[in-house]
């Protein structure tokens, strides 16, 4: 006999109301949202940004020239090959938006690769070339990977998040520390004064940031469970774990107070 303890779906509707009707067929079922959709549409939330359309412009034209001309695919072929550059260009997803940062990853993984293929001549993809000239005064260069290296720090967190929960046995506790130490680790990237985040930027993705973390585990939000923090909190040795200090103040706002304190130190 099979006994179901859990029912997991994401936020769509459809999906969304067959589990309430399972939930209030059967009350022992504990409804739980689908955090790794929750995760992936964190990530898309991120990456529609306008501040991020010109690098992901860039390696979605990348991507595409390298995939379909025979003469690239030649060319950067041999040029990894002489530069020992391992993994080639990587794909993006059309509903996996994690797709989009590892696919950023590899097109900085092989700039220098995409580079030497250009200078063997017969590559032409003229509306991306110019962004991998590699003159120092190329201001559209620059521009181009500085907003790459900027996307990539802050989208890794969710999409190394997401990676590890899409594992085959993850547990509910697993998905509450995870989500804890990404929100944490893209507060850092945030306020990382080397990173150069503009402060409209700063505002718009930790607007993203605290919206999706109060629908999983503010009291009135749409997708909250406290089995997640049950089986954290019932796991003994998270008992003196410092993810329950302070539990009652909204973690991203904490977070943001605690960096913003810590910058005006530094001016000091």
């Amino acid at each position: 006999m099979v006994q179901v303890i859990e029912i997991v779906c994401d936020s769509t509707g459809n999906t969304s109301l067959a589990q309430k009707l399972l939930v209030e067929w059967v009350p022992t079922l504990i409804a739980l949202v689908d955090v790794c959709h929750h995760i992936s549409n964190l990530i898309k939330d991120i990456v529609r940004l306008a501040y991020f359309s010109l690098p992901i412009k860039v390696v979605h034209g990348t991507i595409k020239y390298f995939h379909t001309s025979h003469i690239g695919i030649a060319n950067l072929a041999k040029a990894r090959e002489q530069l020992a550059v391992g993994h080639s260009l990587e794909s993006i997803g059309k509903i996996q938006f994690s797709t989009v940062v590892h696919s950023s990853v590899s097109v900085q993984r092989c700039i220098p690769a995409i580079q030497k293929a250009i200078l063997f001549g017969r590559v032409k993809f003229d509306d991306f070339q110019e962004y991998y000239r590699s003159e120092p005064t190329s201001h559209r260069a620059f521009n181009f990977r500085f907003g790459l290296e900027q996307l990539i720090k802050i989208g890794s967190p969710p999409a190394n998040t997401l990676t590890c929960l899409e594992a085959v046995e993850v547990m509910a506790a697993d998905a509450y520390f995870f989500w804890h130490a990404m929100v944490g680790k893209m507060v850092e990237v945030l306020f990382d004064p080397r990173n150069e985040f503009p402060e409209e930027v700063q505002e718009d993705i930790l607007g993203i940031i605290e919206h999706c973390h109060d629908q999983l585990f503010s009291a009135d939000g749409n997708l909250s469970s406290m089995a997640y923090l049950a089986a954290t909190y019932l796991n003994p040795n998270n008992l003196h774990s410092d993810i329950f200090k302070n539990e009652k103040s909204n973690l991203v706002k904490r977070l943001c107070v605690r960096r913003l304190e810590m910058q005006q130190c530094q001016r000091h």
